[in-house]
C-alpha cells in the first residue's frame, strides 16, 4: 500500500477495536495520517494501553512496515474527555493536556519510580535533541506527563523519526522508567503548530506557554 486515506485508516479502527460511537479527528501530513480517536471504548483503560490499541489495530491490518511509513501519532479519548477539553479551550488538539478524574477506580496505581517534573521533561529533551528556540505544552495528570514539544529541529522529520528520537532521549536519560513516567509527546515545529490553531478550529488545542 502506497498511501492511506483518512477513511480508510477510520475503517480500520472501526473494525479492529469495534469502537463504539466515535468520532474521528484526523489529518494528513504528506503520506501519514495522524490525529485523535473518540470512543466509549477507551474508558478506563490508561494511556499506555490505548495507544497500544490503536497501534495493535494499524499494525495487524497494515502489517508492521507499512503502519509504520502511513501512520503517524494517533491519541484516545473517551467522549467525556474529548468534550470537557472542547468546553474548557475552545481550541483544538491531537493531545491531551486536561487531566482525568483522579478518583476513578479504573486507573492503576503510578509505577514506583522517582517522579518527573515537567521541568525535568524540557531539561531532558532540550538537551538530548538539542532543540532550537523549544516551546512546551506539558500536563502531569497524576499518572503520566503529557503533551506537546515545538521546535524549528523537527524541521524535515517525520512523525515517525520525531517519535522515535523523542523515545530515544528518555531511554537514554530514564532507562526502563521511561515507559512508566512520560505519556504521549507530540512533535511540531512552529509552522504546523500555528497551522494547526487555524485549521482544527473546532477543536481543542491549548497555546503553548
Amino acid at each position: 500500500m502506497r498511501s492511506l486515506t483518512k477513511a480508510q485508516l477510520e475503517a480500520i479502527l472501526r473494525k479492529r477495536l469495534r469502537l463504539r460511537s466515535p468520532h474521528f479527528a484526523l489529518c494528513k501530513w504528506g503520506r501519514m495520517v495522524s490525529g485523535s480517536v473518540v470512543s466509549e471504548t477507551f474508558r478506563g483503560k490508561t494511556d499506555h494501553r490505548r495507544q497500544r490499541m490503536l497501534r495493535n489495530a494499524v499494525e495487524a491490518e497494515l502489517g508492521y512496515d507499512v503502519a509504520n511509513q502511513l501512520v503517524g501519532t494517533l491519541l484516545a479519548y473517551t467522549p467525556l474527555e474529548w468534550n470537557m477539553d472542547l468546553a474548557t479551550t475552545r481550541k483544538a488538539v491531537p493531545d491531551r493536556h486536561r487531566p482525568r478524574s483522579r478518583s476513578t477506580s479504573h486507573a492503576p496505581p503510578r509505577a514506583s519510580t522517582r517522579r518527573l517534573s515537567t521541568a525535568r521533561i524540557q531539561k531532558i529533551l532540550t538537551t538530548a535533541l538539542r532543540l532550537r528556540e523549544p516551546r512546551f505544552k506539558l500536563h502531569d495528570d497524576g499518572y503520566f506527563v503529557s503533551g506537546s514539544v515545538i521546535s524549528e529541529t523537527f524541521r524535515g522529520q517525520g512523525d515517525l523519526q520525531r517519535q522515535k528520537t523523542i523515545r530515544k532521549a528518555f531511554d537514554k536519560a530514564l532507562g526502563e522508567d521511561s515507559f512508566s513516567a512520560v505519556g504521549t509527546l507530540l512533535a511540531y515545529t512552529p509552522e504546523e503548530w500555528d497551522i494547526d490553531l487555524v485549521a482544527f478550529s473546532n477543536g481543542r488545542r491549548a497555546e503553548a506557554r
